[in-house]
């Protein structure tokens, strides 16, 4: 018995393979028609809409959407204007209440005779390329601000290390040139008793040695307050002499003593501290650092034609320490020197009283002691500004009690 061949599957329209194609595609796919109504959303795109694709054919953007909708709606609209495809991001609320961003192209679409009818559109969501780049950029920050961090951490400590090894070099200089000093002054004052006291030289003798042993004394001790001065660059940490203090009251006291500094040169004398609160203050090593800026100014940034010659000192508390600035309305400071400025015996006032340890003490303390810093701000025109930072709770400052 023969067996009847097998009936051909029933034959699918063109049209019907392509809708199925375009259903299927994982790809958002969506048409409109010349009023910008939806007559095409396939699985994908009507997925991406949170909205089953009846709920999106014959309606537009702005009734799914609302006026959120207005960019996409005029970019829609711009294409069956012009018939030029573009592409563009948008963000757009789904029902759920999350906020996605989808990235579209949209093209016109054309008869036979070349009239636009609509316009076709392709969208990818990338809501979670947009987040992660937003992380990313976030993550970049935080990895930039701390390798900064790192980076000053490493030059404050290379600093610090400088600063530990040239101490130890003076302190060792200074007791080694101390000690002959110290000999040397006592027997000229022995000597300078005995000539008062004898008789025995003739009196133009007697004033050629009376004048060659205060000559003598007069040297030693410029040698000697030069010794103290270099000691000093080792940032003796022996030195603390923390006390609690009313900053303003403080302020006050350091104002009587600049203004020796300032007054007997001509120079006014400004000190501006809006702030108050008790400190536990490293009093003395702060005053040697102000003394040391103020004296800085006043001998080097004045010249005789300085016309009213100002120092200001400012003091606030800010960034969990004590900032201070020292300013002058001098000549500044050019710029070959600024990068030597803090070096130890660097001076332009060589021969004329100039030791060049000013600056570098400063330094020394505010690192060295307090664990803070001390710069040259960089600022144009005329004029100089020391800008001094101590953190508090490090070196010698200190929160006092009942601080405010």
């Amino acid at each position: 018995m023969a067996v009847p061949p097998k009936a051909a599957p029933p034959a699918t329209s063109e049209a019907a393979l392509a809708e199925a194609l375009v259903d299927a595609t994982p790809l958002a796919i969506y048409a409109k028609d010349a009023g910008r109504r939806f007559v095409l959303s396939n699985r994908q795109h009507a997925a991406f809409l949170e909205r089953p694709a009846g709920d999106v054919l014959g309606r537009t953007d702005q009734e799914l959407f609302g006026d959120e909708a207005g960019p996409v709606e005029a970019l829609t609209a711009e294409v069956l204007r012009s018939g030029v495809s573009a592409s563009q991001e948008f963000s757009l609320t789904l029902p759920d209440g999350t906020v996605h961003t989808f990235l579209e192209t949209i093209f016109p679409v054309r008869d036979e005779h070349g009239t636009v009818l609509g316009v076709g559109g392709m969208a990818t969501d990338i809501s979670l390329r947009r987040r992660l780049e937003v992380e990313l950029r976030a993550r970049n920050a935080e990895l930039e601000e701390t390798v900064a961090n790192l980076r000053q951490a490493q030059a404050a400590l290379i600093e610090q290390q400088k600063l530990a090894a040239l101490g130890e070099m003076v302190a060792g200089l200074a007791h080694e040139v101390n000690t002959p000093l110290g000999v040397a002054l006592m027997g000229t004052s022995m000597a300078a008793e005995i000539l008062q006291r004898e008789g025995t030289l003739r009196p133009d003798q007697r004033a050629m040695a009376a004048e060659g042993v205060a000559l003598a004394q007069a040297s030693i001790q410029r040698a000697s307050a030069l010794v103290q001065s270099i000691r000093q660059t080792a940032g003796d940490r022996h030195h603390h002499d923390q006390r609690t203090v009313q900053l303003s009251e403080w302020v006050a006291e350091l104002r009587q003593t600049l203004l020796l500094l300032t007054g007997q040169q001509g120079v006014r004398l400004q000190i501006s501290c809006p702030v108050d609160g008790r400190l536990r203050l490293g009093a003395g090593a702060l005053h040697q650092v102000l003394s040391n800026l103020v004296s800085n100014a006043v001998f080097h940034a004045f010249d005789e034609e300085s016309v009213d010659p100002l120092v200001s000192v400012g003091f606030l508390l800010e960034r969990g320490g004590l900032a201070v600035t020292v300013s002058d309305n001098g000549r500044g400071v050019p710029a070959e020197h600024r990068h030597k400025l803090f070096e130890p015996f660097f001076t332009t006032r060589r021969g004329q009283g100039g030791t060049g340890l000013g600056l570098h003490v400063a330094r020394s303390l505010v690192v060295g002691q307090f664990g803070g810093t001390l710069s040259l701000v960089d600022q144009p025109g005329p004029g100089a500004t020391f800008s001094l930072w101590l953190p508090m709770g490090a070196g010698a400052l200190a929160p006092g009690d009942a601080a405010r």
